[in-house]
């Protein structure tokens, strides 16, 4: 049985992706910009808090980069999660035993689902 709690979380995983994706991109941009900034100044340049800046920048956008796109390997959509969830209850076989023609019919729904899934999404 599925409970409120983990309804909740299936439904914030969409919204933690984006948050991931979005923590990925700004780190991308102080990886490049602090890059770019440190080679173009020199060791015994006037202007050292650029340099110091531009060390800052990378060694916070390095390990938080890494971090965001761990997240996005490891944390599942909310269409991954529900079929992850759902799945293993449609496999046990006291459902099949009990539910006949119930369980045919979800199984022809979800196959029906899957195939439509995949021609929608070359379309879009």
């Amino acid at each position: 049985m599925i409970t409120a709690w983990e309804l909740y979380w299936l439904t914030r995983l969409d919204a933690m992706n984006i948050a991931a994706i979005i923590v990925a991109a700004i780190c991308l941009v102080g990886l490049i910009v602090g890059s770019i900034i440190y080679v173009t100044t020199d060791e015994q340049a006037l202007w050292k808090s650029e340099r110091a800046t531009a060390k800052l920048a990378l060694r916070v956008s390095i390990p938080c980069g890494i971090l965001a796109l761990m997240a996005l390997i490891f944390i599942p959509t909310t269409q991954e999660m529900a079929a992850i969830t759902v799945i293993p209850m449609l496999a046990n076989e006291t459902v099949e035993k009990d539910a006949g023609k119930l369980y045919k019919l979800s199984v022809e729904w979800m196959k029906s689902q899957l195939s439509e899934g995949t021609h929608n999404h070359g379309e879009k």
